[in-house]
């Protein structure tokens, strides 16, 4: 199964977070839009960045009643140790099997683009700066992102072009902002 895009349904994600309640998109998409983030392992500087500016950028979606949802391939127990350190409000769910990463077609990755990825400035200095943690998943995945209208229904949707690329958080706010008027 490949990726949903725009005006596609949302595959299913339904499971528990590393604290809090259970994630049932289905049931945050019947009250309001939301925003589920496909990451590396939590030891990833790419990750921990993008993690950073979606923590920033927090507050500013929950007020609208925009979710946000983090996965990641890291074991629970690392996520257990991540969140509370790093104090993200939202939810983050360890999936280490990539079973959700299927079902939403972002679990390819490889050799070739990772090195690409790496290859490039820019962005890979502010990750860096972010510190290098333990490579507990899978080291040459993408991260992707979704916007999830209300009723379901992918809005928007972004494929990193390598494993360096980090959400672009204000896109994602930009755009989820629109669909609440």
């Amino acid at each position: 199964m490949g990726m949903p895009g725009p005006g596609e349904p949302a595959p299913p994600l339904r499971a528990r977070p590393v604290f809090g309640l259970e994630v049932d998109l289905a049931a945050w998409t019947a009250r309001g839009p939301a925003v589920v983030v496909f990451l590396r392992y939590l030891g990833s500087p790419f990750t921990r960045a993008s993690l950073a500016r979606l923590q920033a950028a927090f507050p500013r979606l929950d007020v609208r009643g925009i979710g946000v949802v983090a996965l990641t391939d890291s074991p629970l127990a690392a996520g257990r140790d991540f969140v509370p350190r790093h104090h993200l409000l939202f939810p983050v769910i360890c999936d280490p099997e990539r079973a959700l990463y299927r079902a939403w077609g972002v679990d390819a990755g490889g050799l070739a683009g990772a090195l690409a990825g790496l290859a490039r400035g820019g962005v890979a200095l502010e990750a860096l700066r972010q510190g290098h943690g333990r490579v507990d998943g899978r080291w040459a995945s993408r991260p992707s992102a979704f916007l999830v209208a209300p009723g379901g229904e992918v809005a928007w949707a972004w494929r990193g072009a390598h494993p360096a690329a980090v959400v672009p958080v204000d896109e994602v706010v930009e755009r989820a902002e629109g669909l609440t008027g």
